[in-house]
Order: structure tokens, then C-alpha cells, then sequence
């Protein structure tokens, strides 16, 4: 059997002075708290990066975002404005229409005569609203013009182509060559001049 005694004997010597020790001590504090200020700083770094983008950010979406809203007004207003003229010309064209309509129905005596029509069609063509225009365009074609009886024209005569009678022969001669240019005119030549046995002479017209 082994004792104790067998055992190699020895001893851990420290050869380092106090001064050593102290000197790595700081040494491992300085290597310490400079690692760490510089992660600090890189870290700084990198927020002062994102805080300056979203600054910048931040002054150039609002001019956007303005824009944008200002886009979207004018939309909007041109939108309402054109609406409204539009309900205003539809306002207007109903009340021009509901004038003609009164000055047709007060003129319509059983049709319009061509006068009535001409001068009214004249009123249509001068009219601005194309709205109205055609309404009222539409009414007057709808009304119908009015029948004129016409007028007998008195048969036209021919003087000249009867005979007429005289009492001598230079009452005869006076009143053709008095009518000379009527009977020429209406296509005459020459005349006669002849007795009827009772005392009269007979002018007579030739073609």
C-alpha cells in the first residue's frame, strides 16, 4: 500500500508583485469600458442616421401629402361646379322651353300659318342653350301648319278674242290702233273690220 508520503510535494509560487497585478487589472478594466464606449458610439451613430432620414422624411411628405390633398380639392370643386352649372342650364332650358310652349299654344289657331312658322324657327336658330333648342325645336315640328283656302284667281279674259261692234268704221280703226300694243301683246297680227248687215261694223282680232 501507498501513503501519503508517496505524493509529489510542491508549491504554487506567485511572481507577480502587487504592482503587476494592479497594473493588469487596470489594463482588463481600460480594455473593458473602451470596447464599450465604442459600441455606445456606434449605436449613437446609427440613431443619429435614422433620426436625420426621418427628419428629412418628415419635411418632404408633407409638401407631398399637401399636393396631393390639393390635387384631390380641385378634383372635388371642378366636380361640384360642373355640376351645378349643369343643373343650372337644365333650370334654365326648362323655363325657355315653358316660354315657347306658352307663346306656341297662343299662336296655334288651328295650325301656324308659314309667317307664324318662319318667324318662330328664327327664334330656335338664335337660341344658345342646346338643350332648349331642341325642345323647343321638337314642339314646333310636332304643330301642324295651319290650311289657307286658296284664293280663286278671276279667270283671266281675252279681250281681243271676241268681235266687237261699232257704228262706223273709224270708230273701229281708233280703238284698235288705241289697243294696239294689248293685242300684240297677247298675240294678235292684224284685225278686220266688217259690216254686219243692221248697220255696225264688226272688229275682229288675229293671231
Amino acid at each position: 500500500m501507498k501513503n501519503s508520503d508517496d505524493k509529489p510535494q510542491y508549491k504554487t509560487y506567485d511572481f507577480n508583485t502587487d504592482a503587476q497585478r494592479k497594473g493588469q487589472h487596470r489594463r482588463k478594466t481600460t480594455n473593458y469600458l473602451h470596447g464599450w464606449w465604442i459600441g455606445f458610439l456606434i449605436i449613437a451613430i446609427a440613431l443619429g442616421i435614422v433620426y436625420g432620414i426621418n427628419l428629412w422624411q418628415n419635411h418632404a411628405h408633407p409638401v407631398a401629402n399637401t399636393a396631393v390633398v390639393s390635387q384631390k380639392s380641385k378634383r372635388q370643386i371642378d366636380k361640384i361646379t360642373a355640376a351645378t352649372k349643369k343643373s343650372a342650364d337644365r333650370d334654365a332650358a326648362a323655363d325657355k322651353v315653358e316660354r315657347f310652349r306658352g307663346q306656341l299654344k297662343k299662336q296655334n289657331n288651328d295650325g301656324l300659318t308659314s309667317e307664324q312658322r318662319t318667324n318662330l324657327q328664327k327664334q330656335i336658330d338664335q337660341e344658345s342653350n342646346q338643350s332648349a333648342q331642341s325642345q323647343e325645336q321638337t314642339l314646333l315640328d310636332n304643330t301642324p301648319t295651319k290650311q289657307v283656302p286658296e284664293s280663286k284667281a278671276a279667270p283671266v279674259t281675252d279681250p281681243f278674242s271676241q268681235t266687237h261692234t261699232f257704228s262706223t268704221i273709224a270708230d273701229a280703226k281708233n280703238w284698235a290702233n288705241a289697243t294696239k300694243t294689248e293685242w300684240l301683246k297677247a298675240g294678235y297680227s292684224d284685225y278686220t273690220i266688217t259690216a254686219n248687215g243692221q248697220g255696225y261694223y264688226v272688229l275682229r282680232f288675229l293671231k
